[in-house]
């Protein structure tokens, strides 16, 4: 084999000469996940017109991605639609024996949530009380086999002085996100076809695996942070208020309502020229204000 700016460029795929010969070569994007997921209700009923519910949810993710290098047929069709995953079809192999790759993680994602709610009816059924809050634990344990160029170019490669060349360590993180989240709604029913209503709404949204892989960037100042997790981006939040008019009868259906809807540390991606890459950040508040309707006619049963 031999080495061109770090690179190893010197596969043999024939048994011929090493550093002259071109192969065509395919490498998907593989994702293998294995998920466990745990939903519990517990519902009391006091009273006809009062209810209490607690819920747990567990979600449990081992998210695999990696992509392998294997060659390309003659006819122009893959070795296997899934390159040179084990099992699947023939990887390359490296000088040192390992296949090569272009990416290689290990994402354990889990959810822990808890909520409860209450729903009571008020002045002989005519006002509906929705009260609840829900507290969701999210945790990701982030496992990157690759050396990492700022903020996320990975090389994979079992040779420690060739990955280490200008990047980032392979590396493990974890991150955590939780936030106690209300919600409220109340239904006024003048009858059985007029009702008005209003709730307020608070949601989390934590960020994608491929947000808290980057390991750094370079800002306007020209500083770069290469340090794993340490400006990865903030969990969005979001606070929606809605209310609006309803009409429902067995033939005739319509409502009209509004919303306004904070979002607070929304995630935009854009590509950064200093560093050649698409990046996600954190661009602030973004407000939303929308009238919206819809209706339904059932002309015969």
């Amino acid at each position: 084999a031999c080495t061109s700016g770090g690179v190893i460029t010197g596969i043999n795929l024939d048994g011929g000469a090493t550093c002259g010969d071109n192969n065509r070569v395919t490498n998907p994007s593989l994702t293998q996940t294995q998920r466990f997921t745990v939903n519990t209700d517990l519902i009391w009923t006091p009273t006809p017109q009062h209810l209490v519910q607690f819920s747990y949810a567990y979600d449990h993710a081992n998210v695999r991605q990696t992509a392998e290098y294997a060659q390309i047929q003659a006819s122009g069709w893959p070795t296997s639609y899934f390159s040179g995953l084990q099992g699947w079809g023939t990887p390359i192999l490296g000088v040192d024996g390992a296949p090569l790759e272009r990416r290689n993680r290990l994402t354990i994602a889990g959810l822990n949530q808890v909520s409860l709610e209450y729903i009571g009816k008020f002045f002989d059924d005519h006002l509906r009380l929705d009260l609840g809050a829900r507290d969701p634990f999210i945790s990701r344990n982030l496992n990157q086999y690759c050396y990492t160029s700022p903020p996320s170019a990975v090389y994979c490669t079992s040779f420690p002085s060739l990955g280490a060349t200008g990047r980032v360590l392979p590396f493990t993180i974890n991150k955590t996100y939780s936030q106690v989240l209300p919600n409220v709604g109340l239904t006024w029913s003048f009858d059985k076809a007029h009702s008005v209503f209003i709730d307020y709404t608070e949601a989390l949204n934590a960020p994608v695996n491929d947000d808290l892989y980057y390991v750094g960037t370079i800002g306007a100042g020209g500083s770069t942070t290469t340090t794993p997790g340490a400006l990865t981006v903030k969990p969005e939040t979001s606070r929606t208020v809605e209310g609006g008019y309803r009409y429902q009868t067995s033939r005739l259906r319509y409502t009209i309502d509004g919303y306004y809807i904070e979002d607070n540390n929304h995630i935009v991606s854009a590509f950064n020229q200093l560093t050649q890459d698409s990046v996600d950040t954190n661009v602030g508040s973004i407000h939303f204000y929308s009238i919206e309707g819809q209706a339904a006619w059932v002309p015969i049963d």
